[in-house]
């Protein structure tokens, strides 16, 4: 993810059948910690603006603005901790996912191939 840019990510949450969900709640957070600093929170529903479910690709879309993204640890790695529950209201417990945060959208060896 970049900085100050419009973003949408992909998450995929595999063996979840998005017709049992009630909503999902994407936590993101400054480590893996389950109670670390939460920067942003995103919530899927059907009634969502900003996240939404991509049927062709089997995943949520997570939607950014710039200003969104601007509060994300340059340079860093951030987390997202997912939170699905289910119509009959079970919680399902997904592993943590994390991801980079760049001033730029490729490294140094993206460009230089090393």
């Amino acid at each position: 993810m970049k900085p100050l840019t419009s973003t949408t990510l992909l998450i995929r949450i595999k063996g979840l059948d998005n017709s049992t969900v009630e909503k999902i709640d994407f936590l993101f957070r400054v480590s893996d910690e389950r109670h670390s600093k939460k920067i942003i929170q995103k919530v899927y529903s059907v009634d969502s603006s900003d996240t939404a479910f991509d049927e062709e690709n089997n995943a949520y879309k997570i939607s950014f603005l710039p200003e969104e993204t601007d509060k994300f640890p340059n340079n860093s790695t951030a987390w997202v901790d997912i939170r699905p529950i289910l119509k009959d209201g079970t919680v399902v417990p997904v592993k943590m996912l994390k991801f980079s945060v760049s001033p730029t959208l490729f490294t140094r060896s993206d460009v230089n191939g090393s």
